[in-house]
């Protein structure tokens, strides 16, 4: 099994976004519903919270300066309550106006020395960021995107960063998918673990060689590959 914080966790996990990032949520009852099938089907041996953060409230942007790091992080510390920490936190996006060293070292010193946080991850960067933050801190995961309709992370070369510079090991890195889901169906189709063959790859390759897909992963006016 993968270990995430040093805790060892089941090969795949639970995405969150969509209880509370779209237009009408579902309610409450449904997703804790949803949660804690997610526990039930074996998601995870233990649970390890990873969160996005760092949007500056009146701009939207990303804004990795020392005050708003320190407002994000606090924020998300406080609505937890006590009741858990935050494993893992992570920057939605890299700011390019705001050293990495500023920031991981603020995080560090602040929250992961004292035991407020478990460590720092990052999100959607490109390999260059990715071996550029291993030297100001210890990187403990990268969440990016990868789908059979996105498979820019097996070749520009973020795949191969994160296996060398988090693993410390040529080839292909620890992978643990986290869908998304907001009812115990999905949630409970999404946990299904089967065994695909090399005459089944050689099929799905076949085909996505044929499909182009239609438009980009996000609206021009949110950053990719940072």
């Amino acid at each position: 099994m993968p270990q995430l914080v040093g805790k060892e966790v089941g090969p795949i996990g639970f995405g969150l976004m969509g209880l509370t990032w779209r237009p009408t949520p579902p309610t409450q009852e449904q997703a804790f519903e949803a949660m804690r099938a997610a526990i039930k089907h074996g998601y995870a041996d233990k649970v390890v919270i990873s969160i996005k953060g760092g949007a500056n409230p009146k701009t939207h942007q990303t804004d990795a300066s020392p005050e708003n790091t320190r407002r994000s992080l606090n924020d998300s510390i406080a609505q937890l309550k006590g009741r858990k920490m935050i494993d893992l936190f992570e920057f939605g996006r890299r700011d390019p106006n705001v050293p990495l060293d500023t920031t991981f070292g603020l995080i560090d010193r602040e929250y992961v020395q004292t035991g407020k946080i478990g460590g720092i991850s990052l999100s959607e960067v490109r390999a260059e960021t990715i071996h550029e933050a291993v030297k100001h801190t210890k990187v403990l995961a990268v969440e990016v995107e990868l789908s059979l309709f996105s498979t820019d992370v097996l070749e520009n070369g973020v795949a191969t960063a994160c296996a060398k510079a988090l693993s410390r090991r040529p080839g292909m890195p620890a992978i643990i998918p986290i869908p998304g889901a907001t009812t115990v169906d999905r949630m409970e189709e999404n946990s299904k673990l089967i065994d695909i063959t090399d005459a089944e790859m050689e099929q799905i390759d076949a085909i996505l060689s044929k499909f182009q897909p239609a438009g980009e992963r996000y609206p021009p006016i949110i950053p990719t590959d940072t």
